[in-house]
């Protein structure tokens, strides 16, 4: 198709056509996605072997949680505002009034909104594990990993919430558990 290739400070460009030229242009590319593959698993092992010792995996950390010394340490402010939402929720409250509840009294999200979603909620209540001291992380090529962090909520009350949860979903007509 006539393609002349011109790449970073090369000053003169790579005629495609050329047998010689589109060798070396292979060869290159050969190189650079061997090269890029091998720093992908380095990158993924270094991050499984920091999973591993207990230290967080990247990104920001769940509501109610600090990074401290690469571990997730309790953001006390924040985790008293996680056990409210699981004690209000624990005794029938709906979504929408802990949305309100938390927006009346000026409570913000991660990001700085001024609002909760629903959806945010019902993955502190239903998704999180981290409230209950632990997490698992999944990464490509590895076992999924079971890391210990400081619990926020205490198990009777987690349990008083999944029950909650069941049966809301039940009356729903819906099924939230995760199938195999």
């Amino acid at each position: 198709h006539q393609v002349m290739f011109y790449s970073g400070n090369d000053t003169s460009p790579t005629d495609l056509n050329n047998p010689q030229d589109k060798l070396f242009f292979q060869i290159h590319s050969a190189i650079s996605e061997y090269d890029n593959s091998v720093r992908t698993a380095r990158s993924r092992l270094g991050k499984a072997e920091q999973v591993k010792k207990g230290q967080w995996h990247g990104g920001p950390p769940p509501f109610g949680y600090k990074i401290e010394n690469k571990l997730l340490a309790v953001e006390v402010k924040e985790a008293e505002w996680v056990k409210e939402i699981y004690q209000l929720y624990s005794t029938g409250e709906s979504i929408q009034s802990i949305r309100k509840h938390l927006f009346q009294n000026n409570v913000m999200t991660r990001r700085g909104n001024s609002s909760f979603s629903s959806k945010s909620l019902e993955n502190i209540l239903h998704s999180n594990t981290h409230y209950q001291g632990f997490y698992i992380v999944e990464m490509e090529g590895e076992e999924p990993i079971r890391v210990t962090c400081p619990s926020i909520v205490d198990r009777p009350l987690v349990k008083r919430v999944q029950k909650q949860l069941e049966k809301r979903a039940y009356t729903r007509g819906g099924n939230r558990t995760k199938q195999p």
